[in-house]
């Protein structure tokens, strides 16, 4: 994707057997990317929710943990 960037490119040609089957553009390379980092944002929050959850019941010198998580 960065070299598409760099050069320009929002297009590219999907080949198989000598013979193009689609067109790859930046669009397409663009979403994929923001869908997957999308997916490991969410992943991420979910880990560290569970974390604080395991994490719950230890008192802190405030009192009892608190849970932070947004969806």
């Amino acid at each position: 994707m960065t070299i598409m960037i760099n050069k320009n490119i929002r297009h590219l040609p999907v080949v198989e057997q000598g013979k193009i089957v689609s067109v790859l553009s930046i669009r397409d390379m663009v979403k994929s990317h923001v869908s997957n980092l999308q997916a490991e944002v969410h992943y991420l929050k979910v880990r560290q929710f569970n974390n604080e959850v395991q994490h719950l019941g230890e008192p802190t010198r405030h009192g009892l943990r608190r849970l932070k998580y947004k969806p």
